[in-house]
């Protein structure tokens, strides 16, 4: 059974990576009045998670990236789609605001999700494969 749901999440990681993208568009752009937040600390935490979850998802997704410029590529992506998404709140709605703590929030969130990914891939490859010598 857990062999069957890796092979599923494998088998649709690029489309279960694209839409977490479009929820956290969508949730980034609509009327934050519904979302129950009372502290500017929960508030970054959640940016903090919704982007470490962001790439977790997405280098899942690009699993069979090779060199070290293609890795970083995909974190400099997710940086960017950030961005624009507090500038596209600071300029597109008269509701939200754009807020540099929250794109720095998010780029923290990308850059410990891929240190977490990236390490324990490695421990889990270098398990995997002492059995090779």
């Amino acid at each position: 059974m857990q062999k069957r749901i890796v092979n599923w999440l494998r088998s649709n990681s690029l489309l279960i990576a694209l839409a977490f993208t479009i929820v956290i568009t969508i949730l980034s752009l609509v009327k934050g009045e519904d979302i129950p937040l009372n502290t500017l600390v929960k508030d970054k935490i959640i940016h903090f998670s919704a982007y470490f979850i962001l790439m977790m998802v997405w280098l899942f997704a690009n699993e069979n990236i090779k060199t070290p410029f293609e890795k970083w590529k995909v974190f400099l992506i997710l940086v960017l789609f950030g961005i624009i998404i507090e500038l596209l709140q600071g300029y597109l709605t008269n509701y939200r605001s754009m807020d540099w703590k929250d794109a720095l929030a998010n780029a923290l969130g990308l850059l410990i999700g891929s240190l977490l990914y990236y390490v324990t891939r490695e421990k889990n490859f270098k398990k995997n494969n002492q059995y090779l010598k």
